[in-house]
């Protein structure tokens, strides 16, 4: 299923000690907190499962990280400094025309 595949993703793409997190289930309340009406679902009433609570939780992470790789970060600008980075535009446009011929296929289905 679609949601499964983005939900592997999603947890792949995490740090370990994020990814651990995120695949905890939050507990059940417990029945004193409950009343009747949440006992037995109503067909109105939405539940998720699991992995729906999985994938929701590797989304609310993700949408409060700032996207940046601060290793990667000072990694480069390490090398920046030092005069030792070096870009291969072989490999560079290689990567970018695989990433175009990528795109296409997809906006052409």
């Amino acid at each position: 299923m679609a949601i499964d595949i983005l939900r592997n993703h999603a947890i792949q793409a995490m740090p370990e000690s994020v990814a651990s997190r995120s695949t905890k289930v939050a507990p059940k309340a417990p029945e004193s907190l409950r009343g009747d009406s949440l006992s037995t679902p109503s067909p109105d009433d939405v539940i998720l499962t699991a992995a729906a609570q999985t994938f929701s939780q590797a989304t609310n992470i993700a949408r409060e990280s700032d996207g940046v790789d601060y290793d990667k970060v000072a990694y480069f600008k390490q090398q920046l400094e030092q005069g030792t980075y070096h870009v291969d535009a072989t490999h560079t446009a290689a990567k970018m025309l695989a990433e175009s011929d990528a795109l296409s296929f997809l906006l052409n289905e």
